[in-house]
């Protein structure tokens, strides 16, 4: 009996994720009502709440499982980073920010926006997406080390916290410009990068 309900919930949650991230996407956020996700789920109002708390919950659920969908690769690079150091890094960001391209930047602002200001499950979505390219970030960087890629006397988690901050604050400009796209800011942090590197 628990198998068949832990069934159902998973059902319910993934219909769930498919009607908001279809109405989100032809009505916007703003304009779709959680009761509006509800029924295009088939799911009872109520019901919802049990699975997503807000609206902001629902978005975050859905940016999370569609990045997690976009950037599985990451774990290949991570595991066998290229060489130069500097196409291992811009390699894994590439794949994060090429991403970021799928989903609507009004979306990943709200979601940011949300996150920051610490409301519902957004903030450990949002951080738990930004602790991972900084845990990837950090076992690439000790494996080129042991490599030899990098210099001896490079401190692998420094440097791996200055090549994730210049991604991350990337990531703010990028948000803000609906115009520009991923090879464009991949451009200017390989730009970062370099100066980093030299």
């Amino acid at each position: 009996m628990t198998g068949m309900r832990e069934r159902k919930k998973a059902q319910n949650r993934a219909a769930l994720l498919a009607s908001g991230r279809k109405l989100f996407a032809s009505k916007g956020v703003d304009a779709t009502s959680m009761e509006s996700v509800a029924a295009d789920a088939d799911i009872s109002t109520p019901s919802l709440y049990n699975y997503f708390g807000s609206k902001d919950e629902l978005l975050a659920a859905i940016i999370v499982q569609d990045l997690e969908a976009e950037i599985a690769d990451a774990g290949t690079v991570v595991a066998k980073p290229p060489k130069p150091a500097r196409s291992a890094y811009l390699k894994l960001i590439r794949i994060y920010f090429t991403a970021f391209d799928s989903i609507d930047r009004a979306m990943l602002r709200r979601f940011t926006a949300h996150a920051i200001a610490r409301e519902d499950s957004a903030y450990i979505d949002y951080f738990g997406v930004d602790s991972q390219l900084l845990s990837q970030i950090e076992k690439m960087t000790i494996a080129m080390c042991d490599a030899g890629t990098l210099p001896q006397g490079t401190e692998p988690k420094r440097l791996a916290r200055a090549v994730f901050s210049i991604a991350n604050s990337e990531y703010y400009a990028y948000i803000a410009d609906d115009e520009i796209r991923s090879d464009r800011v991949v451009k200017i942090i390989a730009d970062q990068i370099d100066l980093l590197l030299s």
